[in-house]
């Protein structure tokens, strides 16, 4: 019979209950007396004594029902409404089958007395052979048994489907502890749990209630008086049904799009939802409640949930060689169905939605290069803009009609190695990198570490063509730029492959699935320890895969280990290291390198382990470097004393030695920048006139040469060149 299903995570805490009947089945002996003997007075109060059907009953029905012209009172056993339920609650498939199931024909009736006498008699000969009792003791069993099914599998309304449920539903007890008032109203609620619902008609169910408690003091005498008191009492249910929520729609802290796909997953591997949703299934998941909470916190950090077409996913898979099970999936969206709140049902952490992943589809074209023997210290250019012919169209302003066209997003070297390109990013020598390789084998690469559903038929939006076919068969290159949408989960599950040293296996939801153990009456069994048995149920999954060498996995891996480096910055003018120019003025400005491709055609023929490389010319020695820096320091001292410029005393420094210092650890740390004469810390203090020309006469006494005159005319000065100051 459709029981509850619990979804638990890895602690075995409850998540999600998950039916279509909300149903505990239980044994005979765990429903109150005061339950059986109300459901027999009430429906078949010869139930103890004919074999399945009441012939007496049934006549004197017919006969009632035919002198008022319609049906008035029923003749079914208690063996034939079981029969029935069962056909409508657990049979049936379709609408067709359970209106077939409930149809007042003669066809039904005689089909229902011929199952109910067989079904009597059938557990009545099991009865025999497994306990060795006689006829009566085995006719006893055998009710009893029936009894329990029927009250079992009968609804009471209020999404109560058997009698354990429906205590619980209107008075939150268990079946065994059912009074004498409550047993009656519910054994007079089965005529029709709609209609008699105590919360919209109680005054009905109280009636129905005092009926049936009239048949008892008919059918057992010897209780009369308790059940004559009963009928003064009131109701007595719950304020309101206690019901079990149910679907993933109420899972527990957000966990609804962890329970979507476990449901999808169970599909996949051969338990349709129909199966779980009354298969009464407790379903281990291997999500980590700490991990989850998390997760969840840091996404409430970077996105509020109530952003306007944003949201922010995260997944966390444990890798491993025989599963890669998922610790924690979630979105900044609450899972919901309130649309104000912005609330949604979409399985957005699994499923192939929004603008692409972008750089990181670089890793593919990267794992696809190394296959065919790149290595990560291989040098690679880094062009400010770059067109191929052949692999799409499009890009930046001014791209040829018949090219794509490519930039990057910022200033980087000039080159850099491999590993440097995978931590910084540029989008240029990845675009010359898919030319070279072949934009087949990058596609190929993300597929088998794990974008498969990019093979799926229909996923590019152009026929019946799979992302996958659509960028192989245009040779584009923008796919190693991450284009198109894509599944956090499948992309989260290739860094999984990466780390599991090149082995894929399918993002794994389930630590295990059990249902109950039951006898030959549907009733869970019992241990030895007294603990309910149970048994595994089996499930299909995808076999986990070696994808790509264990060594190319694991060197990538540790190539991607240095990606929170952030953008590229090209590099200062490196720097001599054996000597340095004491020069006060600014060095001449550097000419930036002449960047050269290497010759050969890119191809897409197995690469050879070094790709395009950079020649750039070395860059000038100490010595050359100094002596240029001397003769612009002694031609610039000698102009000043040309013009009759006063001479600073820096000046003087300057000009005396008119040679290249070596370079000393006493004077400037060997990290330390050369400063030049513009910067703060050399930028010389300015004077007043007066105190210029105090130093003036003060240098006119102390020197031995007569001082020149003055010029006929005042020269125009220069303006200075250093940041700070003022002409002269």
């Amino acid at each position: 019979m459709p029981e509850v299903t619990t979804v638990t995570d890895s602690t075995g805490a409850p998540m999600a209950y998950l039916y279509d009947q909300r149903r505990v089945q239980v044994p005979f002996d765990q429903i109150s007396p005061n339950m059986v003997r109300a459901i027999i007075s009430i429906e078949d109060k010869r139930f103890m004594e004919h074999d399945g059907v009441d012939y007496q009953g049934t006549l004197r029905a017919f006969l009632k029902n035919q002198s008022a012209g319609e049906v008035q009172q029923g003749a079914s056993t208690l063996d034939q409404q079981y029969i029935k339920n069962y056909q409508l609650l657990v049979l049936a498939k379709s609408d067709a089958d359970r209106r077939a199931a409930v149809a007042t024909t003669p066809a039904r009736k005689l089909r229902e007395v011929r199952m109910a006498l067989t079904l009597e008699r059938t557990l009545t000969e099991r009865a025999k052979q497994e306990h060795g009792v006689d006829d009566a003791k085995a006719k006893l069993i055998a009710k009893e048994q029936i009894l329990a099914r029927y009250l079992n599998i009968v609804p009471f309304g209020n999404g109560a489907f058997g009698i354990e449920v429906a205590a619980q539903t209107y008075f939150g007890k268990r079946a065994s502890q059912l009074n004498i008032e409550e047993s009656a109203m519910l054994a007079g609620m089965v005529q029709s749990s709609e209609a008699l619902n105590p919360y919209t008609n109680p005054q009905r169910v109280t009636e129905r209630r005092n009926t049936v408690l009239d048949t008892l003091v008919q059918n057992f005498p010897d209780k009369a008086a308790e059940y004559a008191e009963a009928k003064a009492k009131p109701l007595g249910v719950l304020p309101r049904p206690n019901t079990l929520p149910g679907g993933c729609i109420s899972a527990v802290a957000n966990r609804g799009y962890f329970c979507d796909y476990v449901l999808q997953y169970l599909a996949q591997a051969g338990i349709p939802k129909e199966t779980v949703l009354r298969g009464g299934y407790t379903i281990r998941t291997t999500l980590d409640p700490r991990v989850q909470d998390s997760v969840q916190a840091a996404l409430n950090g970077t996105a509020s949930p109530t952003l306007s077409n944003v949201a922010q996913v995260m997944n966390v898979i444990k890798p491993g060689q025989d599963s890669h099970d998922i610790v924690a999936m979630n979105s900044s969206r609450v899972y919901g169905l309130d649309v104000s709140k912005r609330q949604t049902v979409q399985p957005e952490p699994f499923a192939q939605v929004g603008d692409g992943a972008g750089s990181t589809f670089k890793i593919f074209t990267v794992a696809a290069a190394m296959e065919k023997g790149m290595g990560l210290d291989t040098t690679v250019t880094v062009p400010s803009t770059v067109q191929v012919k052949g692999m799409g169209h499009g890009g930046y302003a001014g791209c040829p009609s018949d090219s794509y066209c490519v930039k990057n997003a910022g200033p980087y070297p000039y080159s850099m190695s491999l590993t440097q390109a995978l931590a910084t990013s540029p989008n240029t020598p990845f675009i010359k990198l898919i030319e070279q390789v072949g934009v087949s084998p990058v596609v190929d690469m993300a597929v088998r570490l794990g974008l498969r559903s990019y093979t799926q038929p229909g996923s590019s939006g152009f026929g019946t063509d799979s992302l996958a076919d659509m960028f192989k068969k245009q040779n584009l290159a923008s796919f190693t730029l991450g284009p198109t949408a894509v599944s956090a989960l499948e992309l989260t599950n290739v860094a999984a492959t990466l780390a599991s040293g090149g082995v894929w296996c399918p993002a794994n939801p389930i630590q295990s699935i059990t249902q109950p153990k039951r006898n030959s009456d549907g009733i869970q069994t019992v241990g030895a320890d007294g603990k309910p048995e149970t048994v595994p149920v089996p499930f299909k999954s995808e076999k986990c895969e070696q994808v790509i060498d264990k060594g190319l996995a694991n060197t990538l891996a540790n190539a991607l280990s240095q990606d929170d480096r952030g953008a590229g910055r090209r590099p200062p003018r490196p720097r001599a290291p054996a000597g340095r120019c004491r020069s006060p003025v600014r060095p001449a400005p550097r000419r930036r390198s002449v960047r050269r491709r290497s010759s050969g055609t890119p191809t897409s023929t197995p690469v050879p382990a070094t790709f395009t490389t950079t020649a750039t010319p070395p860059a000038p020695s100490a010595p050359a470097r100094c002596a240029r820096a001397v003769r612009a320091t002694c031609t610039a001292a000698t102009s000043r004393r040309r013009r009759g410029t006063p001479r600073s005393s820096r000046s003087r420094r300057s000009t005396a030695p008119c040679r290249c210092r070596p370079w000393t650890r006493s004077t400037r740390t060997a990290s330390a920048p050369a400063r030049s004469p513009t910067s703060s810390g050399s930028r010389r203090r300015r004077r007043s006139p007066a105190s210029r020309r105090r130093a003036s006469r003060r240098r006119s006494r102390t020197s031995t040469t007569p001082p020149r005159a003055a010029p006929s005319s005042p020269r125009p000065r220069r303006a200075s060149h250093s940041r700070g100051r003022r002409s002269r």
